[in-house]
């Protein structure tokens, strides 16, 4: 497990914000916006590709506007290194447990939190499902 520290240096104005970060402190920078309930912090670590952002409101909900003492993360297996899940753990002021999971990504080497989804555009595949037709409907 991880310990961590916050307050880590973002990029420029031109450049993600997260570049040049490790994912190490991409994840302290996210515990450290969600405690001050930085709702533009995480928009701007978030993954750009994907447009819905009302996961951010529900974490800050959750969990945020609060300290935390004792923050462990643990990186959980994965199949995809360019996509790694990162178990967060703490204790909230009042002694309770906080517990939290998040998925991050990478894109051009720069690493991003995945704190949503993507809504479908036209022209996107259509993706497989794993439903078929009923012998009625032939």
């Amino acid at each position: 497990m991880l310990a961590l520290g916050a307050g880590l240096a973002a990029g420029g104005c031109d450049s993600p914000a997260s570049e040049g970060m490790s994912k190490d402190e991409i994840v302290a920078e996210y515990v450290a916006a969600v405690q001050s309930g930085d709702r533009s912090r995480l928009v701007e670590l978030h993954n750009p590709r994907l447009d819905d952002t009302s996961e951010i409101d529900s974490k800050i909900g959750a969990l945020g506007n609060r300290q935390w003492s004792g923050v462990r993360v643990e990186w959980l297996p994965t199949d995809f290194p360019k996509a790694p899940v990162a178990r967060i753990s703490a204790t909230g002021p009042a002694g309770q447990s906080i517990s939290d999971t998040i998925a991050l990504s990478t894109e051009d080497d720069v690493w991003y939190l995945d704190l949503g989804t993507r809504t479908p555009r036209p022209g996107d595949p259509v993706p497989a499902g794993t439903d078929r037709p009923s012998p009625a409907a032939s």
